[in-house]
C-alpha cells in the first residue's frame, strides 16, 4: 500500500465523514428533486394549468433520470473500482470504512506502540504510546494498555535511578565527580521536577570554604537520557562519559593547577536544553551550588559541547541574567535567531570547534552574530576532544588554563 491510508486512521476518519456526506447527498438530493417535481405537478393539476403541466411533463424525464443517476452512480463507481482493483487501499479501507474499522486500526497501532515501549524502555516510546491512548474509545482496551504502560513507567523509573560504577567517586587527582539521580533530593528544594546531575568539586574548595565561580557544562545529544534505545544512557556512565572525563583526565595529565571552579553537569532528558524542565533544573543547580558551596553567582559560566553548544544560546537568551560568560564547543548551531543576535552582542563568549562538518556550522553561527573573531578552529582535533583541548590549553605556561582564566575573570 503505497499511500499508507489504511494505516492512517486520522485520514480514514476524514474519509468516513466524506462518505457520510456523499451518502446523504445521494439520498436527499433525489428525494428533493422528485418531491419538487411532484409538488409542481399536483399544483398545476389543481389549477388546471395546461401550460404548466406541459412544461412539467417536458422536465419530468430529465429530472427522474438525474435523480436516478445521483442515487445510483456513486454505488456503481464504488462497485466498479472494488471489482477492478480488489487489492487497492480504496477497496480495503475507504469503500468499507466504518467507525469500528477505524477503531480497529487505532487499537492495532496502540498495541504496536505499547509493545515497542515494553521492549525498549525508552521514555519517548512510552510518551508516544501514552499520548496515543486518547484515540482508544473502548474502555476495557484502554485500561488494559494503561496498565501495561504503568509497568513500563515503573521499569523506566527504576532504570533512571541506576548509577554506574567507574566514573562516580573516582579520584581524578583534583577532585571527584558525584552523580545525583533523577529527581534528586538535592534539587527538590528548588524545583518540583529536577533532572539528574553530576557535580565536580575541587577537594580544596570543600575545606577552604572559598567563594568559587561555577561552570555549568551542557553535554551532547549522544549522552541524553533515553536517546534511541540505549539503556546505558539512563545512568551516570552516559553523562560522565568521554566528554567530561576526558576534560578532567587531560587536566591531570597536563599538570595544570586545580580547576579554580565548581563544575555542574545536568543530565538532559528530552533533547531540549531550553525547555521548562531543563531551565528549571539549571536555575536550581545555581541555587543549590550557591547554598552548598558559597558559589559566586556573579561568576557563572555556561559551557556546552555539541548539542550542548546548540543549547547555550537558547538557554542564555531565556535567562541572560544568570550567566557571566559563555563557551561553545563543536556545535552544529544554525544561524542565530533575531533574539539570539540581540542577546549575544556584548556577553563574553568563546567558541571552539574541530575542523570537520561542525566547524562550518559554527562559523556560520558566529558570523551571524558578528563575532567570528571569538571562534577558534582546532585542525586535526576529534569531536569529543575539543572541549578538553579548549579547557586545558596553557599557552603562557603559567599552569592555569587560558580559557578558564578568561572565563572566570568575567563577572556580571
Amino acid at each position: 500500500m503505497v499511500l499508507g491510508i489504511c494505516d492512517t486512521p486520522k485520514v480514514l476518519e476524514v474519509m468516513n465523514i466524506v462518505n457520510i456526506i456523499i451518502t446523504i447527498i445521494r439520498i436527499v438530493v433525489p428525494i428533493v428533486l422528485l418531491f419538487s417535481l411532484t409538488f409542481k405537478l399536483v399544483n398545476a393539476s389543481t389549477k388546471n394549468d395546461e401550460d404548466a403541466l406541459a412544461s412539467i411533463k417536458k422536465k419530468a424525464v430529465p429530472s427522474i433520470i438525474a435523480a436516478a443517476l445521483i442515487f445510483i452512480v456513486p454505488v456503481l463507481v464504488n462497485l466498479i473500482v472494488s471489482v477492478s482493483f480488489p487489492n487497492s487501499e480504496y477497496t480495503k479501507c475507504i469503500a468499507n470504512i466504518s467507525n469500528n474499522t477505524i477503531q480497529d486500526i487505532y487499537t492495532d497501532k496502540e498495541d504496536k506502540l505499547v509493545s515497542k515501549a515494553e521492549e525498549t524502555l525508552n521514555i519517548n516510546d512510552y510518551i508516544n504510546a501514552k499520548n496515543y491512548l486518547t484515540n482508544i474509545k473502548d474502555d476495557s482496551k484502554r485500561e488494559s494498555y494503561e496498565a501495561r504502560l504503568e509497568e513500563v513507567k515503573k521499569l523506566i523509573d527504576e532504570a533512571r535511578a541506576v548509577t554506574a560504577d567507574g566514573y562516580v567517586d573516582k579520584d581524578y587527582g583534583t577532585g571527584k565527580w558525584v552523580y545525583h539521580n533523577l529527581g534528586s533530593e538535592e534539587l527538590k528544594k528548588y524545583t518540583s521536577s529536577p533532572m539528574a546531575f553530576a557535580e565536580y568539586v575541587p577537594e580544596y574548595a570543600v575545606s577552604s570554604g572559598d567563594s568559587l565561580p561555577l561552570i555549568i557544562f551542557l553535554h551532547g545529544l549522544g549522552h541524553t537520557m533515553y536517546q534511541n534505545d540505549n539503556v546505558t544512557c539512563l545512568s551516570s556512565s552516559c553523562l560522565l562519559n568521554s566528554i567530561h572525563v576526558k576534560t578532567i583526565e587531560r587536566w591531570g595529565e597536563t599538570g595544570l593547577k586545580n580547576i579554580p571552579a565548581i563544575m555542574m553537569a545536568p543530565h538532559l532528558e528530552y533533547q531540549d536544553w531550553s525547555n521548562s524542565i531543563s531551565m528549571a533544573t539549571i536555575k536550581a543547580i545555581i541555587e543549590y551550588s550557591r547554598d552548598k558551596y558559597n558559589v559566586d553567582t556573579n561568576k557563572v559560566v555556561l559551557m556546552g559541547h555539541s548539542h550542548g553548544s546548540y543549547g547555550v544560546p537558547k538557554v542564555y537568551t531565556k535567562a541572560p541574567d544568570l550567566f557571566s560568560a559563555l563557551i561553545m564547543t563543536s556545535g552544529s548551531n544554525p544561524e542565530a535567531t533575531k533574539e539570539q543576535k540581540a542577546a549575544l552582542q556584548t556577553v563574553p563568549l568563546k567558541g571552539f570547534s574541530e575542523d570537520n562538518g561542525n566547524h562550518r556550522r559554527m562559523i556560520g553561527f558566529f558570523e551571524s552574530i558578528g563575532r567570528i573573531d571569538d571562534l577558534t578552529i582546532y585542525k586535526g582535533e576529534r569531536h569529543d576532544g575539543t572541549p578538553a583541548r579548549a579547557l586545558t590549553t596553557d599557552e603562557d605556561g603559567d599552569g592555569i588554563s587560558d580559557l578558564i582564566y578568561w572565563a572566570l575573570s568575567q563577572s556580571k
